[in-house]
Order: C-alpha cells, then structure tokens, then sequence
C-alpha cells in the first residue's frame, strides 16, 4: 500500500523516526512490523527494500518507523534521510507476533536492547491510549544514558521500568531478570535487539523458563546495542 513521508523526527544523535501518512486505514496490532520499499532505487530487490517494526500504536494517526543512523550509511538509508515531505512510499502488510496476548492478566517481561526498543513504544503506547493495565516489567539495555529513548512514554505507564546501562558484551541477564521476581508459570518474555544479542538472551531465558514463554523480534545488521 501506499504512503506519503509526512515527517521526521530526531529522537537522540542518531536515533530517527520517520512518519508516514497513509491514504487509507492500516490496521495492525501493535509491535508488528512491515517492509518499506522506496520507490526509484535501481535494484530494489537489493537496496530498495527493508523490513521495520512499526514504532508507532494503531491508536495513532501516523504509522512511523524508527532507526539508527551510524557513520556508514547505507544505500537505502541516504534515499531514507532524503525523502521530502510528500514522497510516496510503499509499505506492506504489518506481520509479526510480537504482539500482546489476548488475556490481559498474563505477567509480561520485555527485554530490550538498543534499537529493539520500537516495538516496545508501540505496545506501551497502545495500551496507554487504551488505557489498558496490564502486569508488565520492561528491562531496556543501552550502552550509554543518552541512548535511551522513550523515557517519558515508559515512565507514563503504571509498570516495571529498569533501563540498563552496559555492553553488549556484559549482559548478565538472569542476574538482572531473578531480584525482579517476575518468574510465572504463565509469564511471558519478549526478547527484542540485535540478533547475537536476542539469540544469546532468549537462549538463557528458554533454559530458565522454556521455549513456550519466549518470543523474539531481532534486528539484522545491528551488531551491537
């Protein structure tokens, strides 16, 4: 379907969110993502095509998009920084179960780290607008305090908010995971980041509390956090 690129945002220093207004309703469940194509790049099947997880809440008005811009630039991000307000835009579908379960009592434990985090503002987001309690804790990994993004949002919603400043590298996840007593039978653990990092992270968290109780939203072409 067809969109128009409506605005951007700078969220940190090289954080950006992207907003687009679409000519007809999107409906999607919050923390699902789509593939953005834009139209024009030569091989598209190469350069022209990207999938994103919508950092926006189907309560919203404007479905959005948001990334991390490093000193190397893609292909596809310099046509993304350029586009005018205006440009069409093609996304598709939103797809995706990192999404919320029906039963609103199921205790929620999101881990995230880095860029991670959009579908995380999504979920939060929606269930604000909703206003929609839910048992949920969130661990938010960064490597430095002004990586963090969404704070105010996060902090808005009545749960368990606990940014984490470290490297990738460092994590110790059950150490952070077992003082939070969040262990449950019908807990739910919403791993999402950078592949190595949701890999290493939703294999500790399977070990502990099993496969069933995990799902994962990862990030190719992040390294890091």
């Amino acid at each position: 379907m067809n969109v128009l690129f409506d605005h951007l945002e700078k969220n940190t220093s090289n954080v950006i969110t992207f907003y687009f207004k679409p000519n007809q309703t999107i409906k999607y469940l919050a923390g699902q993502y789509v593939e953005l194509s834009l139209p024009g790049e030569k091989n598209a099947t190469v350069d022209g095509n990207r999938w994103y997880t919508l950092s926006s809440s189907p309560s919203e008005d404007l479905v959005a998009i948001t990334t991390r811009f490093d000193k190397t630039l893609s292909k596809f991000k310099q046509s993304l920084i350029n586009l005018k307000t205006g440009d069409q835009v093609i996304i598709s579908e939103p797809i995706g179960d990192f999404v919320l379960p029906k039963d609103i009592t199921i205790p929620l434990m999101f881990i995230s780290g880095g860029i991670g985090i959009t579908p995380v503002r999504s979920i939060i987001k929606w269930l604000i607008d909703q206003r929609e309690s839910r048992p949920i804790t969130l661990i938010y990994f960064a490597r430095h305090p002004s990586d963090l993004v969404y704070n105010d949002l996060f902090s808005a919603y009545e749960m368990t908010y606990k940014p984490v400043i470290t490297s990738e590298s460092k994590i110790d996840i059950l150490k952070v995971l077992l003082p939070l007593k969040v262990a449950n039978p019908n807990a739910l653990y919403y791993v999402s980041g950078p592949q190595i990092m949701v890999e290493k992270i939703a294999g500790i968290v399977a070990g502990k509390f099993g496969n069933s109780q995990v799902i994962m939203d990862y990030f190719p072409g992040y390294s890091t956090i």
